[in-house]
């Protein structure tokens, strides 16, 4: 019957598997492919331009009266034989069978998808109720099915309470003591109750992770992969490394195959986003030889042309940082043969080109590097500011030094960056106009100069200073105060996190080739003040400045 249906024999593939499900409506294999036939036929069909305006008409083509005349699988009718099927296994006391509850959940959320978000949700959270084996215990995959469509739906929380609740019931991971108070006797036999004080959220949050990480090899590997997520947005960067090395690596009988630092197998049962993930967490601490590999081996994986250029954008990012910028340009023309339409690619092969052809001229971009801090130093974005977030620049970026030596002079305060090891986050330190650079410096993650831990660290929150401008590099700029990283996070999470009240001016610095017509810029990016590119300022934001 499958076959029959993928060679367009709908007919045969319709008479085979009803004459299938009718001898035997138990059968659970058929059931499934029932479904997916109907959901595949409750789809609209492409049509040609010449199939358009003929249905317009009384006429039709041969190929549309085929079309139109086959029998077709009915969504209705797939829920109701896989409704009777569950309703069988129950009565005589089977284990229903997950496989199927997924399918029909799945089936009534994708045919009533015009319903308010909200219904949708409903039906998610009954089905769960109707199916709970135990108080926050339901059917493995039912459970997968249900984090991945509300995480669909964008409500993290949901998902991430579901998910840990489940995690905690099924593999008992919860200490007692977090849960328990304690009783408590004084020295006359009083009784007395201790009530524990509430646990911080974000404690919460990384806690679980770092349970989940213990329990990692009596798990399933999608509901590693999960946790591993889970602690990614937690931004617990050790247990999410943790749990994914085990799900790709420690799974499928791979047993994390390396040779000479490189990555050279993967877990068949480990998903493609859980290896770009892993990826991403080695380039963000500095392995960028792995990153490279592992960025690989998922590109080798995935057969979605788009999945397949993103993740080639991002090898290219990884391979910039290591020096090797023709395989750089050899990632992004491939990305860009795959998906024409992938905008990042395109801006950072144009990039690239221009940054080559500048770099040739090192005199040009040193000179260009002077020409945007005057311009900055002339501003009143610095006349204003009571202190100035630098950066030691990468070999391919601005440099600007010299604004840090005139907030010496001047007597505002400079700050510079220090990446917070196997994490995407950073700090800033104020830095001592008494001493050289030199020796308030050392290597850093990514062989960049940043500032000795001795040094005092900028506090966020309350205590961060008033009316702060931050010097913000990156790949591309637009005139609309759009900007391209180099897509590990670190100034958007660091900005994320200064009060708004605190007023800082962010100012995007970079050369004159690095001023793109239009940047392409997630929801939740926020824009820069001004931005100064060559000799020219700019202010999209009407900053007054």
């Amino acid at each position: 019957a499958i076959w029959a249906y993928n060679a367009q024999k709908y007919n045969r593939a319709y008479d085979l598997l009803t004459t299938l499900v009718m001898r035997n409506s138990q059968d659970v294999n058929a059931l499934l492919t029932y479904g997916k036939f109907a959901l595949k036929d409750s789809q609209e069909e492409e049509q040609d331009v010449l199939e358009t305006y003929l249905r317009k008409t009384d006429l039709r083509s041969l190929s549309m009266i085929r079309r139109d005349e086959r029998p077709r699988f009915l969504v209705s009718d797939a829920i109701f034989r896989i409704d009777e099927t569950l309703k069988a296994q129950k009565s005589q006391g089977k284990s229903l069978s997950d496989e199927l509850l997924v399918e029909k959940l799945n089936l009534y959320l994708c045919s009533h998808s015009e319903l308010p978000q909200k219904s949708l949700e409903s039906e998610i959270w009954k089905t769960l109720e109707i199916n709970e084996l135990g108080t926050d215990l339901y059917p493995p995959l039912l459970v997968n099915y249900c984090v991945s469509k509300l995480l669909n739906y964008g409500k993290t929380e949901d998902a991430r309470n579901l998910f840990t609740k489940y995690l905690d019931a099924r593999y008992r991971l919860r200490r007692d003591e977090i849960d328990k108070d304690t009783l408590v006797y004084d020295v006359f036999g009083g009784e007395k109750k201790f009530v524990a004080p509430p646990v911080p959220d974000f404690v919460m949050k990384a806690a679980f992770g770092n349970r989940a990480s213990e329990y990692v090899s009596t798990m399933e590997v999608w509901e590693i992969e999960l946790a591993a997520y889970f602690s990614l947005i937690d931004e617990n960067m050790d247990a999410a490394k943790r749990l994914y090395e085990y799900a790709v690596f420690e799974t499928g009988g791979v047993n994390a195959l390396q040779k000479n630092n490189a990555i050279i197998a993967i877990s068949p049962l480990a998903q493609v986003t859980s290896a770009t993930n892993l990826a991403m967490l080695y380039a963000a601490s500095g392995d960028l030889k792995k990153s490279v590999s592992l960025f690989g081996l998922a590109s080798g994986r995935t057969r979605d042309k788009k999945i397949k250029s993103r993740i080639l954008y991002k090898t290219a990012l990884v391979q910039i940082d290591l020096g090797n910028t023709d395989e750089a340009v050899l990632s992004l023309n491939y990305a860009i043969s795959l998906d024409p339409m992938n905008a990042n690619a395109r801006l950072l092969r144009k990039k690239i080109k221009s940054e080559l052809e500048m770099f040739a001229q090192g005199e040009k971009a040193a000179a260009e590097s002077e020409t945007v801090c005057r311009v900055f130093l002339q501003s009143d974005a610095y006349r204003n500011a009571s202190a100035v977030f630098a950066y030691m620049n990468m070999p391919s970026e601005l440099d600007v030094s010299s604004v840090i030596a005139a907030a010496f002079r001047d007597g505002k305060n400079a700050c510079i960056p220090r990446i917070v090891p196997g994490t995407n986050q950073m700090d800033f330190f104020y830095l001592d106009a008494s001493l050289s650079l030199e020796k308030q410096t050392e290597p850093g993650v990514f062989q960049i100069r940043e500032p000795k831990l001795s040094l005092k660290k900028v506090p966020l929150g309350e205590f961060f200073p008033d009316n702060a401008v931050i010097l913000v590099p990156g790949l591309l700029f637009s005139a609309g105060g759009s900007r391209l990283g180099r897509g590990k996070g670190f100034y958007d999470r660091y900005i994320a996190a200064i009060p708004k009240e605190k007023k800082a001016l962010l100012c995007g610095t970079g050369f004159s080739f690095q001023l793109a017509p239009d940047v392409p810029v997630e929801p939740h990016d926020r824009l820069l003040d001004c931005v100064i590119c060559g000799g020219k300022m700019y202010f999209p934001r009407n900053s007054g400045l």
